[in-house]
């Protein structure tokens, strides 16, 4: 598997190609940066105290959180916000799956699998699953290995600055995340980058509410978990060369297919 995605991949520290394999990880023969392999995930984020983690994304590092995401939190957070069960988000994402060339396909805050798993069973070649949280990760880690799914590989990055070539994917894939990132428009410019020209994004993330007694706001001002307006977040879209091609809304929940112009 590593030796399939090495040819689109960048070290991330002076963004050269010339990576090779050094068990366990990967090595950078220009600016001789290491990145380890633990359990066997690829670690390109190491412990820079500069990385900016907001509060909600805290929380979602927490070991309570992390063992009931899949079964509990992440289902019941989206019934919340659209009233429909999870298991038809995931049907749409796989429906936009199809509409693009399935053979690298990129999971970006991929947290403990949730989409990364489907999307790998439908994909024709590998996916890879990023995530900032360790703890997602190795849970991740452990539901992959009991579904017994061999082409996806797990790496911990941030989404400010992915390890990859331009045009390494023909399909991203970004799901509950877009709205909690907390530099937006460096995460867009990183898609952009990596998207494939004509390449396919496909999105889950919350609108704004036009009335929610004030809920909105202290989610927004003191949790750090964002909306966004729907003619905003496509103007947002357009600026960084990304055209939306088909889109559902069920209530606050917003999950869209764009392709890179």
């Amino acid at each position: 598997m590593l030796e399939k995605i090495l040819p689109f991949m960048r070290c991330p520290r002076c963004s050269q190609t010339d990576l090779r394999v050094a068990s366990p990880g990967l090595s950078c023969r220009s600016c001789e940066a290491r990145y380890p392999a633990h359990h066997g995930i690829l670690d390109f984020a190491g412990d820079e105290p500069h990385r900016v983690i907001t509060p909600f994304q805290r929380v979602m590092q927490t070991p309570l959180v992390v063992s009931i995401y899949e079964r509990f939190w992440r289902r019941l957070g989206y019934f919340i916000a659209s009233s429909r069960r999870f298991d038809k988000e995931i049907q749409t994402v796989l429906r936009y799956l199809t509409n693009g060339e399935s053979g690298r396909v990129l999971d970006l805050a991929c947290g403990t699998g949730v989409f990364t798993r489907p999307l790998a069973r439908r994909a024709q070649g590998f996916v890879i699953g990023l995530d900032l949280s360790w703890p997602m990760l190795l849970h991740a880690r452990r539901l992959i290995a009991r579904d017994g799914i061999d082409n996806i590989l797990l790496m911990r990055g941030t989404a400010t600055d992915l390890p990859f070539v331009a045009g390494a994917f023909p399909f991203v894939n970004c799901c509950g995340a877009l709205h909690l990132f907390d530099q937006l428009d460096l995460v867009l410019n990183e898609i952009e980058r990596i998207l494939l020209h004509k390449g396919h994004l496909s999105v889950q993330t919350t609108i704004r509410p036009e009335h929610s007694a004030g809920a909105a706001y202290f989610l927004e001002r003191f949790i750090r978990f964002g909306f966004f307006g729907e003619n905003e977040l496509h103007e947002r879209l357009r600026l960084h060369g990304l055209k939306m091609l088909d889109s559902e809304r069920h209530r606050i929940s917003y999950t869209f297919l764009a392709r890179r112009t």
